[in-house]
């Protein structure tokens, strides 16, 4: 029996492309589907790099992907692939090591998500929409009930104000739920932006505190927080105190005896917050499933109605949006505490984050922004790369413009202006004495690209 005769038939009977790719991305075989699906002979495709038909999977992220696919055997990831005739589909692809081969082989399948895709954008558009309409009348009918409550439509007995109290409560509820679905939605369709900043997490984490005191004493339970005024972080304010707050509404609501506290810590590279209370703990099969969505406890809650079971779902969601982590660690009778990491951030990366929305508003609007680098000795003295830094805000004179500095160098966002304005203002900065001569880069969307990878490439002087 012919084995690899029959390995090649079952291939190529497939219906989805499959191909066989090295370390280089280099296309060393492809099935009958793929030929069909990108409209090229299969010598054309085997002389071909998996780049050329799918654009995302440039030089520098194959090599990450190729890393991973080394290390764990196996990934999948959704990517464009560049079909025949021109047309761009969005597909997934399964990445597998294959074993005992010389040189190193991944096979990929490739799989069309189209359909998926649109089916999944139809679903979020409509929880979006059917969310947005509801908080209009449900807003009305809040104000409604309230001004019955306050007595400004008559007297009320006893009985009439129990009744209201608790259509009052089932209305809050009911917008809690709508708020939650509607920041689901965002987080699945990537549209949940982040206004990032330099955040003092002791200061929040005081700001969180503050807010649940009173409900604290009232429960007789102790509200602590534990954190260093050094402990700073490049994040979403509001984001990071939406998610601090429905982890110690989970504290209070399942804890009898003891408290809650919130702790701050920063680490070499990354930064740690904590949310702990003293309640009954949560079983170990449980703790698997806690940030699914829907996910509920099984403790009954000691003050509050049930939850919802999104809440945690949208904190891990936010926590991974800004590239951190999330975990509960618990024990049964002995407490839980939920711990998240966020990365410290270098400040070339803190560039690329503030000027992301600029990007995508110039995409939107069909704008253009310059991104400019003054690129200094890594040993440049702090004072002259502040006096640079001062020189730039001097002939910048621009209220939008985002300027990031380190000692490698200073960055410039400059929303609306051309690559030839950008450059006269680079050229202004270097000629001016004082500036330490800097070398200069200008790139600008859309004229030099319009990928923010492949902008920010060029930016970096990064190979490709």
């Amino acid at each position: 029996m012919d084995l690899q005769r029959l390995a090649a038939e079952t291939l190529d009977r497939a219906a989805e492309p499959i191909l066989w790719v090295d370390a280089d991305g280099r296309i060393l075989f492809a099935n009958e589907a793929a030929v069909r699906e990108f409209q090229q002979s299969r010598d054309a495709l085997e002389m071909r790099r998996v780049f050329e038909i799918a654009p995302e999977l440039d030089g520098p992220l194959w090599r990450e992907l190729w890393r991973e696919i080394q290390r764990a055997g196996a990934l999948k990831v959704e990517i464009s692939c560049r079909a025949g005739g021109g047309r761009t589909f969005p597909a997934e692809l399964s990445a597998h090591r294959m074993q005992n081969t010389a040189p190193e082989i991944a096979c990929l399948f490739l799989r069309d998500i189209s359909e998926q895709q649109r089916l999944q954008d139809l679903k979020n558009e409509f929880i979006s929409t059917v969310s947005h309409e509801l908080r209009s009348p449900l807003t009305i009918v809040r104000e409604g009930v309230s001004q019955v409550m306050d007595g400004l439509r008559g007297e009320l007995t006893p009985e009439q104000r129990r009744a209201l109290s608790i259509a009052l409560t089932g209305i809050d509820r009911l917008a809690r739920i709508i708020k939650d679905v509607l920041d689901i939605s965002r987080l699945e369709t990537g549209k949940m932006r982040l206004r990032r900043e330099w955040v003092n997490l002791g200061e929040v984490l005081e700001e969180v505190a503050a807010s649940f005191k009173s409900q604290a004493v009232e429960q007789g339970l102790a509200l602590r927080v534990e954190a260093p005024e050094a402990v700073k972080a490049f994040v979403d304010r509001d984001k990071i105190i939406q998610v601090l707050t429905n982890l110690v509404v989970n504290g209070l609501k399942f804890t009898a005896q003891g408290g809650v506290t919130l702790t701050a810590r920063a680490f070499d590279d990354h930064v740690e917050c904590a949310v702990a209370d003293t309640g009954p703990g949560i079983d170990p099969e449980k703790q698997r499933r806690i940030f699914n969505k829907f996910e509920q406890l099984d403790a009954t809650p000691l003050k509050g109605e049930r939850g919802s079971g999104l809440g945690l779902y949208i904190c891990k969601g936010i926590v991974e949006l800004h590239h951190g982590r999330i975990q509960v660690e618990s024990e049964k009778g002995r407490g839980t505490t939920f711990r998240f990491t966020l990365p410290n951030l270098r400040p070339a990366e803190i560039f690329r984050l503030q000027v992301s929305d600029p990007l995508h508003h110039a995409a939107e609007s069909r704008g253009t922004v310059s991104l400019v680098r003054w690129a200094l000795n890594g040993n440049a003295a702090p004072a002259l790369v502040d006096q640079l830094e001062q020189l730039i805000l001097i002939h910048s004179g621009r209220r939008g413009d985002i300027c990031v500095k380190d000692s490698e160098g200073i960055w410039l966002g400059m929303p609306g202006v051309s690559r030839k304005e950008a450059l006269r203002v680079a050229e202004h900065v270097r000629g001016a004495e004082g500036s330490g001569t800097p070398e200069i880069t200008v790139v600008n969307y859309p004229e030099d690209a319009i990928a923010e990878r492949e902008l920010f490439r060029k930016l970096f002087h990064e190979e490709s």
